[in-house]
């Protein structure tokens, strides 16, 4: 029998103003006990975040005061002792930012906020010193080295933090899917993808579209089905994800009982970063905002480009003369490779690189080759990469590919102007081919980029298609933040060779 109060949240969630659509529950992920890991884990994560961070402001501080205050002006550490307790300011920045533990922001926006936090926490500092006529021995370079490696580490500390914790079933947050069965398992696999947002599905609530009977024809299993989400509800700090053609009484049937609850839609071609929302009365306004059409933008980008880019490049000088040394050494011949390939505006440009691959090695040798190793040709015809590719040049060329410096000739484009440092890249014009004209059209409102967000993403594991998505939202959705992101997520990638061959 069903009691008073599930008969009503029942009706209200399976009744709209179309024919009466059933749902069922399934424990499609696995069961969890709510009621043993809501509250501890939650605080977990939280200190563990917490601890990161503070860590990392201790770090910096430590180098600051190594590398000016004790070595430079030779005084003693027990002197700035009175400001470790005002450097706390940061992590309370952080909380009021929402960055503890920060589930579901996305890892640029996380950047984003921990920079601005932790600027915003420095300038502070700096005010209250000031006001409060404290000895003039601090040194304003100890503050700003400070400043400059906590913008380095802090984001380092989170990333290894999360890096470290996801690994754990308890560390992300338990989530209700609520729509029909294809929405479920595509957002299923989005959440497996993206395990950076920090949900974990743990049920589902699966419309029925086949049945359209009344609930008074199934009320033994309409009672089962309002028990086990009431059950949810109340047991633990569940998140309902619910697809948005669901309809507004089961969502308020869902928000009665939920403290929050997130309705998902699909802007794949919208620039979703910078989306807004706006109140008009009964309507919800939605703005999106193409950066990549503001000028300032396109000229902080581009002066970021020349600046970083002009430093980068005098620094790999040395690294370019030993590679070609060790070209010239293991294979002789030509030292750089050079190749005509789409860049801003559909502009042809030469395009350089170290030469990795032996001579007389282009598309009829590797047509033979595929001829007799079919497994080969799949490789190539899914993302023009090769696992174990038989045109390196022994030794070098594997190392420089490996490691991406067979492109380090390429920041001299971008200081010419003809590339960025981050954007999607320049691809041959036979890679260019597999693609559709809207892409290749698109893909011309940026220039190519030396990185990108697909080489940290997935760089050579991924197919033609997942190429597509990742540079079609880095072009969609650019800001300032994200090629910051991505410029520290290059760096890693490098180091730790993920999906290079």
């Amino acid at each position: 029998m069903i009691a008073p109060g599930e008969a009503e949240f029942f009706r209200s969630l399976a009744l709209d103003e179309e024919p009466a659509t059933r749902f069922e529950f399934a424990d499609t992920f696995g069961s969890v006990n709510l009621t043993k890991s809501s509250f501890w884990p939650a605080l977990a994560r939280i200190a563990a975040v917490a601890l990161g961070d503070v860590l990392a402001l201790a770090l910096s501080a430590s180098i600051g005061f190594l590398i000016w205050g004790m070595l430079v002006l030779h005084q003693p550490g027990r002197l700035y002792i009175p400001l470790f307790e005002f450097a706390l300011m940061a992590p309370f920045g952080y909380a009021l930012m929402g960055l503890y533990p920060g589930l579901g922001l996305g890892p640029t926006e996380i950047f984003r906020r921990l920079c601005i936090t932790t600027i915003s926490a420095f300038l502070v500092l700096a005010g209250m010193v000031f006001l409060a006529k404290l000895p003039s021995y601090y040194s304003r370079m100890v503050y700003g080295l400070t400043l400059a490696t906590s913008l380095v580490f802090v984001p380092t500390a989170r990333l290894l933090v999360n890096s470290i914790g996801r690994r754990f079933y308890w560390w992300s947050k338990p989530a209700l899917l609520a729509g029909s069965a294809e929405w479920i398992a595509a957002t299923s696999r989005a959440l497996e993808q993206n395990d950076k947002l920090g949900y974990r599905p743990i049920g589902a609530l699966i419309e029925r579209a086949d049945s359209k009977r009344q609930i008074s024809n199934g009320a033994g299993e309409a009672s089962s089905v309002s028990k086990r989400v009431l059950s949810m509800a109340t047991q633990g700090r569940c998140v309902v994800l619910v697809e948005e053609r669901l309809g507004q009484s089961a969502l308020e049937a869902l928000m009665r009982c939920y403290r929050h609850v997130l309705v998902l839609m699909e802007y794949d071609r919208m620039p979703v970063e910078n989306m807004r929302l706006f109140n008009f009365g009964s309507f919800v306004g939605v703005q999106f905002t193409n950066n990549l059409l503001l000028r300032r933008n396109c000229v902080l980008k581009r002066a970021l480009d020349v600046v970083i880019g002009s430093i980068l490049l005098v620094l790999a000088l040395p690294a370019i003369a030993i590679a070609a040394l060790l070209i010239v050494l293991f294979d002789g011949g030509p030292v750089f490779f050079r190749q005509q390939r789409e860049g801003f505006g559909g502009r042809l440009i030469t395009v350089w690189k170290l030469r990795t691959m032996r001579p007389n090695s282009g598309e009829d040798w590797l047509e033979q080759r595929f001829a007799s190793d079919p497994e080969l040709r799949r490789q190539w015809e899914s993302s023009y990469k090769l696992k174990r590719d038989p045109r390196l040049i022994p030794v070098i060329g594997k190392i420089l590919r490996r490691y991406s410096l067979d492109e380090l000739p390429q920041l001299w484009n971008v200081v010419k102007g003809e590339m960025s440092l981050v954007g999607p890249r320049p691809f041959p014009d036979y890679h260019l081919k597999r693609f559709p004209a809207d892409y290749r059209r698109l893909r011309h409102a940026v220039r190519p980029g030396l990185t990108g967000l697909w080489q940290v993403s997935i760089r050579g594991n991924g197919d033609l298609q997942q190429q597509r998505h990742y540079d079609s939202y880095y072009i969609r959705n650019w800001s300032i933040w994200l090629d910051f992101y991505i410029l520290a997520q290059t760096f890693w990638a490098l180091v730790a060779a993920r999906g290079a061959y």
